[in-house]
């Protein structure tokens, strides 16, 4: 080894020899205590070199890929053709894995593309964003507080509901659900019409439910809420008159134009432009195929009280069956089975529906 360095130090320099022999053979030692530490490289090259304690030796990773470095570059900063960096940007390079291990279980449909576009667009660096990524973990859904007591997880039946005798209830159906299709199979809806993640919900899974519930193999049942449009300031009141709207097309008999009815409104919720009026919300009805004219029902919210009323009964009331409060929207629950909402949910729906449909 000493030869080979004697034969070519005056070629290339002792230092760049060590540090291209250490590179290749992690036992290698250079004179001082340690493995031969590379020295800093101008910005713009294209591997990232660091000292690994773990594994005694020194590893490499691409980093951008960008023209060749200038022939003016002195050798002595390369290593076997390789050029080095400091070792604070191999950690940087670690802890950004790290990032990425930590978004594996984050719904990714609702914060991890989001940020990604994001940064792709402004380079902001990932620590900068760490607490907006905190927050966002938080809000997987529209939560709901209140200090009533209706707010109180209760494992016992729902109490009687403020629905008032003079309330107008959905014909042919029970207190607080609209239904749509009478097939075996029971997917049963909690949501928000003002809920930005009811909505992307909807538009990742609402084909296959209306085409579940248009083949008969579905019983699709909505039970609306109300409580984001107070949250978000909506003087309209989306959330009420476009849930009153669908229980009119209900109330009018027309249950198999629902799925395609509640997805035109969720895709058209409130922007700082406003809410569509009630015009607009009768022109949604007829595009959905609703024939009725539920015109009164909708200028007058002839349902708005029943909306109310379901969310009032609703929110921090246990679903039968299962263990879970609701305390906000979306909430899916498939065939008595509480849906676990996250990424991949069409996929994973398809595949609970297959599973429930194949049971005897």
């Amino acid at each position: 080894m000493i030869r080979f360095v004697d034969m070519f130090r005056d070629r290339f320099g002792v230092e760049a020899i060590c540090r291209t022999i250490s590179a290749i053979d992690s036992g290698f030692l250079t004179a001082g205590t340690g493995p031969a530490r590379p020295a800093p490289r101008p910005p713009g090259r294209c591997t990232t070199r660091y000292w690994c304690p773990k594994l005694s030796a020194w590893r490499s990773s691409p980093v951008h890929s960008r023209s060749p470095p200038p022939s003016s570059w002195p050798a002595t900063d390369r290593v076997g053709g390789t050029y080095v960096v400091p070792d604070w940007l191999g950690r940087l390079s670690a802890l950004s894995r790290w990032f990425r291990r930590a978004f594996a279980t984050v719904p990714r449909r609702f914060v991890v593309r989001p940020l990604r576009m994001a940064m792709s667009k402004t380079r902001v660096p990932a620590l900068l964003l760490a607490p907006i990524i905190a927050g966002a973990l938080a809000l997987t859904g529209c939560s709901a507080v209140t200090d009533s007591p209706a707010s109180a997880p209760s494992d016992s039946a729902p109490a009687p509901s403020a629905q008032g005798a003079g309330t107008a209830v959905p014909a042919s159906l029970g207190d607080h659900v609209i239904t749509a299709g009478d097939g075996p199979v029971e997917i049963a809806l909690w949501t928000d019409l003002s809920c930005p993640y009811c909505a992307m919900l909807e538009a990742e899974t609402g084909d296959l439910i209306a085409s579940w519930v248009a083949s008969g193999d579905v019983t699709l049942t909505i039970h609306p809420l109300n409580f984001v449009s107070e949250k978000h300031g909506d003087a309209t009141d989306w959330s009420t008159r476009a849930a009153g709207a669908i229980a009119a097309v209900a109330d009018a008999g027309e249950g198999a134009a629902i799925p395609a009815f509640y997805a035109l409104l969720q895709k058209n919720q409130p922007t700082d432009a406003g809410a569509l009026g009630d015009d607009d919300i009768i022109a949604l009805a007829a595009h959905a195929g609703v024939t009725a004219d539920i015109r009164d029902a909708v200028e007058t919210q002839r349902f708005g009280d029943w909306v109310q009323a379901s969310n009032d009964h609703w929110l921090g009331t246990t679903i039968d069956g299962t263990a879970q409060v609701v305390q906000g929207v979306p909430v899916l629950v498939v065939d008595g089975t509480v849906f676990d909402i996250q990424d991949t949910n069409a996929d994973r729906l398809q595949a609970a529906v297959d599973v429930a449909l194949d049971q005897p």
